[in-house]
């Protein structure tokens, strides 16, 4: 996913993130993202190999590499935990200074593949960028050599809440079921806390 700032993350928490009641707060102060900002809880999962998207892939918007998941049912797919890779295989000239999620292409793809699949941030893993990279793909941001990606607050922040909103509905319909605590541990990879509060209001 590029380079990254390499420095710890303040993982305190920062000022409330709005939206009516205070239920959504930032886990740090400054709203950019980098690979240190993934909370790692360790992996309950068997990793996979990566799933690779080519170039044919991203010219032609076609979601086939990912049927394994798209195929099965619903329930299948998200028991899988957060295991799914993406590797993008996108040639840039040398002297391209854009990051992957700032070529209009593969940005294009992702796009399709979140419509198509709203649940995938439940499967990308983390560990390796792959939910942080998607989110960029979708969400407005600005990515520079010394301070990494820095995602637009108050976008991440919406995209955040009706996430979780579409969610949570998807699995309480499809499933029966909450997945609460997932979907909890996808906001905190993006460096966002969900209290009680939060959820009391969809209930």
């Amino acid at each position: 996913m590029g380079s990254h700032h390499e420095g710890d993350v303040d993982l305190s928490l920062g000022q409330s993130a709005g939206h009516g009641v205070e239920a959504i707060k930032r886990l740090h102060c400054s709203p950019w993202v980098g690979q240190e900002a993934i909370i790692r809880k360790g992996l309950s999962h068997q990793p996979m190999d990566p799933v690779l998207i080519n170039s044919d892939v991203i010219k032609t918007l076609d979601l086939r590499p990912l049927s394994p998941w798209t195929d099965a049912p619903l329930e299948t797919t998200l028991s899988s935990g957060p295991v799914l890779e993406l590797q993008f295989d996108w040639p840039r000239d040398a002297n391209d200074p854009r990051e992957l999620a700032e070529c209009p292409e593969p940005r294009l793809w992702a796009l399709r593949a979140d419509a198509r699949c709203p649940w995938l941030p439940l499967i990308l893993e983390r560990d390796n960028g792959s939910l942080i990279r998607h989110v960029a793909m979708v969400v407005p941001h600005s990515f520079s050599r010394t301070e990494g990606l820095r995602f637009d607050p108050q976008a991440l922040e919406l995209w955040i809440t009706h996430r979780m909103m579409l969610l949570d509905d998807l699995c309480a319909a499809k499933l029966g079921r909450s997945m609460r605590n997932n979907l909890s541990q996808v906001a905190a990879s993006l460096g966002y806390e969900l209290d009680h509060r939060f959820w009391d209001l969809l209930n």
